[in-house]
């Protein structure tokens, strides 16, 4: 099969017309090379196959009864060679023009839609088991670690009741979450993200899928069908787990302290935490600076996989030159953030019971779907990924711990972005803009910064894939090809369907020739 694009529908009509035409002028001359041999030879025809004369008797008398019914007096006898003729000649004009409509219907082009299953891979639930301390060098990015085996370095730990901990790194191996998901955190949309909350590769995610899985439009499956089929696959479906709801929550509660030029001291307050900065290039007396920090909040005991605390801090200088403060409030919907010389912020992500799981749409060529009556529209981007609100029931469960640390491990570089110079988290506050909830992605933030600590979690979520140390699991999806080609006729008469679509199509038309 080519990669080319099915026909726009205004070739599909100029074809029609042209075919018709065609068609009419065809038939006529047929008419008219066959009218006087078969009028000539229609008396020999009678007499040849007395049924033909008995039928025309029949039909004749039945038309002069139904005259006879219609008008005050009886009509004459229409039996006749001459009337016999008239009606032969209307019978051929009948048929004649059977022939123009086969010729239409077999020689105008028309698309179909074509379904085909095809197989892709997620993210399980199951991953990597470190069962002896001299395999410590081959753990990949998220892993247990059973009981008697060191934790790690460089990892966020969350100890099971058994006596095993769940690791999940931080730093220390390239290619982990953390490092994947900053340079995307650039790509959530700024302001209202109604049309859509974040973009990859070019493909805009509506808030509807956010935390879907890249493989559905990065993956080696999806890839193959692109191969084989080109511009003619316009969409896939898969049952696949999404970020349905937020899972941080934001509060104004912590306390500051300094101590001299460059220090700085941060308590969480409930988690019992707390974090002390020094700012070696920043002077307390002239300058602004942020001291955040992103904790487990385990405190030493069994806790929830993924459970993570968040602290931010800003502190404005006395000139009021650099108002970190007031930026850090203003993501909390205060309503006079510059007021505020310090303010303190702690943010607590449990996604353990924000995952959902929808049947989720890559539409390739952005053709536009209604969602409340309205037209979805991704502003421009080539392709987007979106969900049916419904949930959807999957084949089987894919969500689990690696999905539940990936959300919170992958607020750890935008949380410690500026630090150890100011601290200024430019990334996140850059984003955490407009506190209209109309323009939130999750529907339950209650501020700018939930919502876009929220799409971080979505982005974490969304790039797992096998080297973090999961295991892949295979599920089944559909894609939707469009075909353009010459009907064979009616769906009784099979043809042949376009290469790499088994089954039938679901207009019910079969084709002979692909239109190249």
């Amino acid at each position: 099969m080519s990669n080319t694009r099915p026909w726009p529908s205004a070739n599909i009509t100029l074809t029609t017309i042209l075919v018709t035409i065609f068609a009419t002028i065809y038939s006529a001359l047929v008419a008219k090379a066959l009218e006087p041999p078969m009028l000539d030879h229609a008396e020999d025809l009678f007499r040849r196959c007395p049924f033909v004369e008995t039928l025309f008797e029949y039909l004749l008398s039945r038309l002069g009864g139904l005259m006879t019914r219609c008008f005050t007096q009886p009509t004459r006898d229409l039996n006749t060679p001459r009337m016999r003729a008239r009606v032969f000649k209307f019978l051929l004009v009948l048929l004649i023009g059977q022939l123009t409509t086969s010729i239409v219907a077999i020689f105008t082009p028309s698309t179909v839609t074509f379904t085909k299953p095809y197989s892709l891979e997620l993210p399980g639930p199951s991953y990597f088991i470190l069962d002896r301390n001299e395999n410590a060098n081959n753990f990949p990015c998220t892993g247990m670690a059973l009981p008697g085996v060191n934790f790690l370095d460089l990892t966020y730990r969350w100890p099971l009741e058994n006596g095993s901990i769940f690791m999940t790194r931080f730093r220390g191996r390239k290619g982990c979450t953390a490092s994947r998901v900053f340079p995307l955190v650039s790509s959530i949309a700024s302001g209202n993200r109604s049309l859509y909350a974040y973009q990859d590769s070019g493909v805009a995610v509506h808030k509807s899928a956010m935390g879907a899985p890249e493989t559905i439009f990065r993956g080696s499956a999806v890839m193959e069908l692109i191969a084989l089929h080109g511009d003619s696959i316009f969409k896939t479906e898969q049952c696949v787990p999404v970020l349905a709801r937020n899972p941080v929550t934001c509060e104004r509660r912590g306390s500051l302290s300094t101590e001299g030029l460059h220090n700085v001291n941060f308590t969480f307050d409930r988690e019992g935490l707390s974090r002390s900065g020094i700012f070696h290039y920043r002077n307390l007396t002239t300058d602004s600076v942020m001291l955040n920090y992103l904790y487990t909040g385990t405190h030493g005991t069994s806790a929830t996989v993924g459970r993570g605390v968040m602290g931010f801090s800003g502190i404005t200088d006395p000139n009021n030159k650099t108002k970190f403060a007031a930026d850090l409030a203003r993501t909390m919907n205060e309503p006079d953030p510059e007021s505020h010389q310090q303010y303190t912020v702690v943010c607590v992500l449990d996604a353990t019971n924000s995952f959902e799981y929808r049947t989720v749409a890559l539409h390739m060529d952005n053709r536009k779907e209604e969602e409340g009556g309205k037209d979805l529209d991704f502003n421009g981007y080539t392709r987007s990924l979106s969900a049916d609100w419904e949930p959807c029931t999957p084949e089987t469960e894919t969500v689990g711990f690696p999905h539940f640390a990936a959300a919170m491990v992958a607020q750890y570089l935008p949380v410690m972005e500026g630090f150890p110079l100011d601290g200024y988290i430019s990334s996140i506050l850059r984003l955490a803009t407009s506190n209209n909830k109309l323009d939130f992605a999750f529907n339950n933030s209650n501020n700018a910064l939930e919502d876009v600590l929220g799409i971080i979690a979505a982005l974490g979520v969304s790039t797992m894939n096998s080297t973090d140390g999961v295991a892949s699991q295979t599920i089944q999806g559909k894609a939707s090809v469009d075909v353009t080609g010459f009907q064979s006729g009616t769906a009784a008469t099979r043809g042949y369907a376009p290469k790499g679509i088994p089954g039938e199509a679901e207009a019910g038309v079969y084709y002979l020739v692909r239109i190249q």
